[in-house]
């Protein structure tokens, strides 16, 4: 395997920032805090997906609104506006700054209401669970987008509703879109309070309250488990842990203890380990790396049965990998089937982000270091 480096790999750099906000988190979460003076009124919280090209001078070029939750008119010219006026750090390649597209960000808004359910959420709930408790799956999940999208304000109410969401695809063996709901779920951000928010107002870096939190990271965990994500699910035990002991709850962290060991033991031995990557969520998918650094790729065949094939893929719909390491950037590769590579140690703890053709699909392989 050989070690990703410069000219091959585009790199970001690091100040990515504005004037007068707070600078983008590792995971390119930039925090957007509505005016009190907005017009039109902004009157939900949100989550917005967007994709950037920013000019070799750092200026942005094209601000692209994908989705998200909760969005509508307002919100994205709102959003669109904000990105435009971001300075970045530009990308350089072979340490020269050249053009950089399709940065993903995810634009934050936070408002200040405590977190409650509406009436018509709460009804719409009991009408969820009756579908799941008829097997009827396909009518929960127009169920889950029918609240996203008309009975739903808060990032509380859509953790909740993507927490359903998650529960809705694991009963119908769809674990991959299970697991994207899950990371939305048990999202955290930078609590923000409003400034006429009243002083008694109190707001946690997770969307869900403390014992619903502890409940979807429970469910998040296994699904981690499910479709061998190693390192997340590492992480996401971690974080069950701090829930756990912050609700006083330690049975929870002893009853699943015996399969991280199992992990961990596995993930020291030698054996490489193969993991089925399906670009389910927006034609992207995040592996967190586990405490392996040496990776390669192949393709599944097109008849989905897991075996290679290498004269009819599907990987050709996979075009680039972004390695996400902490405060060290974001460097870019290209796809390339039946390929390896090593992440240094001087790089961090990273994350690896497969773009292309929802639904592609190919082997990601962990090599022992």
């Amino acid at each position: 395997a050989q070690t990703v480096s410069a000219p091959t790999v585009q790199t970001l750099g690091e100040g990515l920032t504005k004037a007068e906000t707070s600078a983008l988190n590792p995971s390119n979460r930039y925090l957007l805090v509505v005016p009190a003076n907005q017009r039109p009124p902004i009157t939900r919280e949100a989550l917005v997906n967007v994709n950037v090209s920013v000019n070799p001078n750092g200026k942005v070029r094209n601000v692209d609104v994908l989705d998200g939750s909760f969005t509508d008119t307002a919100i994205n010219r709102l959003v669109e506006n904000a990105v435009e006026d971001i300075t970045f750090s530009p990308a350089t390649q072979g340490g020269n700054p050249v053009r950089y597209d399709n940065l993903p960000l995810q634009v934050l808004l936070r408002g200040s209401n405590p977190p409650s359910t509406t009436a018509a959420l709460g009804e719409g709930l009991g009408k969820l669970a009756e579908q799941v408790q008829g097997a009827d799956y396909r009518g929960a999940e127009r169920q889950v987008d029918t609240l996203l999208s008309r009975n739903s304000r808060t990032l509380f109410e859509m953790a909740l509703l993507k927490d359903q969401l998650a529960g809705v695809y694991s009963n119908a063996n769809r674990n991959p879109e299970a697991l994207a709901a899950s990371r939305i779920a048990t999202a955290r951000s930078p609590a923000v309070k409003a400034a006429d928010a009243p002083a008694e107002a109190i707001f946690p870096d997770s969307f869900l309250p403390p014992e619903m939190y502890m409940d979807a990271l429970r469910r998040h965990l296994v699904l981690a488990i499910l479709t061998n994500q190693n390192g997340e699910t590492l992480q996401v035990f971690d974080r069950l842990k701090e829930a756990a002991a912050a609700a006083g709850n330690a049975e929870v962290v002893d009853t699943i203890q015996p399969q991280i060991d199992q992990l961990q033991a596995r993930l020291a031995a030698a054996d490489p380990i193969g993991i089925a990557v399906n670009l389910v969520d927006n034609g992207a998918w995040t592996y967190t790396m586990s405490p392996r650094r040496s990776y390669g790729v192949m393709a599944l065949d097109a008849d989905n049965n897991g075996s290679i094939d290498d004269k009819e893929t599907k990987a050709v719909n996979v075009q680039t990998i972004d390695i996400s390491c902490g405060d060290s950037g974001t460097r870019r590769l290209p796809f390339q089937n039946d390929s390896e590579w090593s992440i240094p140690a001087s790089w961090g703890q990273c994350d690896m982000t497969f773009r292309g053709k929802e639904g592609s699909q190919f082997l990601l392989i962990e090599y022992a270091n």
